[in-house]
């Protein structure tokens, strides 16, 4: 590509790249007071960094440029129109509910729909589908649905409630679970729901995840410098091999 070609081809993805830039840095502002506020979400100050991360090892293989035809150009406008117009308004009823799951939860799907269309017009729906998983990590970040978190707590306390009777029992003071309380010989303890492990299981839900993705990669490429290595041995050794034939005075057959 000759240099004029770069230059404009650099000025033309700059108008997209503000988009997406504007889009997420407007998001990410309104999720900061709840990443703040709560110790079960304290961990998504990392996820933009790491979803960034992610967005820049996808580019090692991101696949040629293939612009939609007029008639997705068109659809794709319309939902980008509509999504934009709803997000501004999910933004503020996140900044007065920053800890509200369902606020969370709506601004992420629409900052996600509106990344996907913006990249679906810019480079098309390859490109776009090549980058969905660093833009669906994002939602790692968030708050789980309040069904989901109520019923998870309730059963990581239980278990954390019979574990501990368990241990206590087996030290040779007997315990009763009753649901969430302990009752030894000489009152009884409760199992708080800050006991619950359910920031660490976030945690660890958002890392399994980042790494599901990375380490396959990095095996891949290091495999792939491993078969060139070895191609590269392969060819020396047979290169030292001629000329210490040569060097007896014989000849290749």
């Amino acid at each position: 590509m000759s240099a004029p070609a770069a230059t404009r081809r650099s000025a033309g993805d700059a108008p997209w790249l503000l988009a997406l830039a504007l889009l997420w840095g407007a998001v990410i502002w309104r999720w900061w007071p709840a990443w703040s506020a709560s110790t079960e979400q304290s961990f998504g100050f990392l996820v933009p960094l790491l979803a960034a991360a992610l967005a820049w090892e996808r580019l090692r293989d991101c696949p040629a440029e293939t612009k939609p035809g007029a008639s997705v150009q068109r659809v794709g406008g319309v939902l980008l129109s509509v999504a934009l117009v709803m997000l501004p308004a999910a933004l503020i009823v996140l900044t007065a509910n920053p800890l509200w799951p369902a606020a969370q939860w709506i601004s992420v799907g629409l900052a996600i729909v509106s990344s996907f269309l913006i990249l679906v017009r810019w480079r098309g729906v390859a490109v776009a589908w090549h980058f969905a998983f660093p833009v669906l990590f994002v939602a790692t970040a968030l708050s789980w649905p309040t069904i989901v978190t109520v019923r998870l707590v309730g059963a990581l306390v239980a278990l954390n409630a019979n574990l501990a009777a368990t241990a206590v029992s087996l030290l040779g003071h007997p315990a009763v679970v009753h649901g969430a309380v302990i009752e030894l010989a000489n009152g009884v303890v409760g199992v708080d729901e800050a006991c619950s492990g359910l920031r660490s299981l976030q945690t660890v839900w958002m890392a399994g995840w980042f790494f599901r993705r990375v380490v396959p990669s990095a095996c891949g490429r290091s495999s792939a410098v491993g078969r060139r290595v070895d191609a590269g041995c392969a060819w020396d050794k047979l290169g030292a091999d001629d000329g210490s034939h040569l060097a007896r005075g014989g000849s290749r057959t």
